[in-house]
């Protein structure tokens, strides 16, 4: 299925949702070039244990013939990790984890009035 909403808004909605049902402060957005390097795409550093986010757009298979059906005994979502660079953005998530609090974080819905209904 076709997601009806960008990553950006996804991130922006949700990103509001987390400072409000946590009190969380300001979090800090990186730029595309630096979330390469850095692997998430947006941090609350000023906390014991920092916390940095990865955001994914996932998407939804409907099909019988999905890998991971039988597993799930019917349609399912998934996002994918970027295999060029060998997941560098990925790896580099991991050793963030060492010392602070890392997640990814994707939508279990891809339509407009979904994202809407949860903001």
């Amino acid at each position: 299925m076709t997601v009806e909403f960008t990553e950006e808004e996804f991130v922006r909605n949700h990103t509001i949702e987390l400072e409000y049902l946590y009190n969380l402060n300001v979090p800090r957005y990186i730029s595309k070039q630096e979330e390469e390097k850095k692997g998430y795409d947006i941090a609350f550093e000023e906390y014991i244990y920092p916390i940095y986010i990865q955001y994914k757009i996932s998407t939804l298979l409907t099909r019988s013939n999905a890998k991971y059906w039988s597993e799930f005994k019917g349609p399912y979502y998934k996002f994918d990790l970027h295999r060029k660079n060998k997941y560098k953005q990925h790896n580099t998530l991991v050793e963030l984890a060492k010392s602070a609090k890392t997640y990814y974080c994707a939508p279990a819905f891809f339509t407009r009035d979904a994202l809407l209904l949860y903001h």
